[in-house]
């Protein structure tokens, strides 16, 4: 009887140690949730700096990094949003998206068009009457059109509405979540002169930001990759009420087509696996130092999870092209109740926009009569090329 009652005061009082000091749980929760990295490392996919916040999961993270690196592997996530890719030429090349980029940019359109219709109203590029097309003063109300819509865009250098977007709230988050981090990890140094906690955080913080930044840096910005002119269409096939156009001039942009095959990685693949290893080496050292943690773990605790809580919200967060590095300036809306109609009036703005989408739309053979408008459009471009 007297054991028994021994038995469970000790117990009760590993549980009120554990529930007072949690440290065993830091050898868990540092290897949970590398998925959750990989889709908020994506949202950095052309941004040369990262600002992601220390947290629980980097340590999976790194195993993953180092696979990718000695497998050669696709190292970003598989899209969330399904679309198709063409190519807009005489004869157009349509392939499946494998990039998370672009079926973001599909996905989260409504959320960043909004500010570019606004700012190209502004500007006169479009009138009252293409925006009205697309209901942004009144978010929440049904569009006017139910047919297709087709939004056409630039890429641009620069310009005052995209040097406003360039820095959104995800990217602020990750370096102010940084800060309150330092600052939770700051006060059992202050209370109780115990410097582990921040030195651990400082020490994650860096490694954080370190394997953000060589995750792979995109060969995409550079001069090689911005050649000559092309058309680019996205659409999440048949059946959607939205496509888009984007206009690629020499020199300017990025070419979407290399973008959904090609794995954003450069240099010597030996180099990349010794940054893992290297990486991998701290973040392991990282979680060993946390596992002897044992006073005040709590505040641990608060900045790992406040840390994953960023993550998360920047994983899944909308953001605007030229926040994931792709500046654009919408031109033109094309909108019609019918979609022949609108197909019809983009190819006479755009050449071979419009037939790029044709087969998407129209999968069965022609009408007469549309085949004859589609034959005049091409005579057209082809007189216009010969004249110039």
């Amino acid at each position: 009887m007297i054991r028994s009652t021994q038995d469970a005061q000790t117990t009760a009082n590993d549980f009120r140690d554990q529930w007072t000091n949690p440290s065993d749980i830091f050898s868990l929760l540092l290897l949970v949730g590398g998925d959750v990295i990989q889709k908020a490392l994506a949202q950095f996919t052309l941004n040369r700096f990262r600002p992601m916040a220390f947290s629980f999961g980097w340590v999976a993270y790194a195993f993953s990094h180092l696979l990718f690196a000695v497998g050669n592997l696709k190292s970003l996530p598989d899209p969330d949003c399904p679309c198709t890719i063409t190519r807009a030429s005489s004869m157009p090349t349509t392939s499946a998206n494998q990039s998370w980029l672009l079926g973001r940019l599909v996905r989260n359109h409504e959320y960043w068009s909004v500010p570019l219709i606004r700012y190209a109203l502004k500007s006169g590029r479009i009138s009252d009457q293409d925006a009205s097309r697309y209901v942004i003063i009144e978010p929440h109300a049904e569009r006017r059109i139910k047919g297709l819509q087709v939004f056409i865009y630039k890429f641009v250098q620069s310009s005052p509405t995209n040097r406003s977007l360039s820095k959104d709230w995800p990217w602020f988050s990750g370096i102010i979540t940084t800060i309150i981090q330092l600052g939770i990890a700051a006060i059992p140094a202050g209370l109780y002169g115990e410097w582990e906690i921040l030195l651990i955080t400082a020490g994650g913080t860096a490694l954080a930001y370190a394997t953000a930044h060589f995750s792979g840096y995109s060969p995409f910005l550079r001069p090689r990759a911005l050649s000559r002119r092309a058309v680019f269409t996205l659409t999440e096939g048949n059946g959607s009420g939205t496509a888009i156009v984007f206009i690629k001039d020499t020199g300017i942009g990025v070419d979407l087509e290399r973008l959904t095959r090609v794995e954003l990685t450069e240099g010597s693949q030996i180099l990349r696996i010794a940054a893992a290893s290297v990486q991998l080496v701290f973040w392991v050292a990282l979680l060993i130092t946390v596992s002897g943690l044992k006073t005040h773990t709590w505040f641990m605790v608060a900045v790992g999870a406040l840390g994953m809580m960023q993550n998360l919200v920047l994983a899944g967060a909308p953001r605007t092209p030229e926040a994931l590095g792709i500046p654009v300036q919408l031109e033109q809306i094309v909108a019609s109740p019918n979609a022949m109609d609108t197909l019809l009036e983009l190819e006479a703005k755009v050449p071979y926009a419009g037939k790029a989408l044709l087969p998407i739309y129209f999968p069965g053979r022609l009408r007469e009569h549309e085949i004859e408008k589609w034959e005049a459009l091409e005579r057209e471009h082809e007189r216009a090329a010969f004249i110039s």
